[in-house]
């Protein structure tokens, strides 16, 4: 059987704000961490609601939120280019590192916003290789 969770914010949010938030190193590491991993097809996690609720959703200030929220844009807008079936070679490798550069931004930003030390980012690091 197919779920599909959602958030029902009490006050109106910067959904791509949430979602660099949420799709960032610490949140998976945080994750990982307190729920363990259930794997479905695809090498997806699966979620209950009832864990999704109790990650720590820090918001950031304006001046932050703005940064987080122009690079998601930036990273969905690459993503877009990345899997358009007429970008191949050079192009696609291209595309590759600045999607990876960009998802590196969004992580040093909410590391930012918690306050994690740079030994604890490389305990996180370390253990999502």
């Amino acid at each position: 059987m197919d779920r599909i969770y959602y958030l029902l914010p009490k006050e109106k949010l910067n959904l791509k704000c949430v979602i660099g938030l949420i799709n960032s190193k610490l949140i998976d590491f945080y994750y990982k961490t307190n729920f363990g991993t259930t794997h479905i097809a695809g090498g997806y996690f699966d979620l209950r609601g009832v864990q999704l609720v109790k990650i720590p959703i820090k918001f950031p200030k304006s001046v932050q939120e703005k940064k987080i929220t122009s690079l998601v844009e930036q990273m969905l807008e690459l993503q877009k280019k990345y899997h358009d079936e007429k970008i191949s070679g050079n192009e696609k490798e291209r595309l590759k590192q600045q999607i990876g550069n960009v998802d590196y931004e969004i992580d040093e930003e909410v590391y930012k916003l918690y306050g994690i030390t740079d030994g604890e980012k490389k305990i996180i690091e370390e253990s999502l290789k």
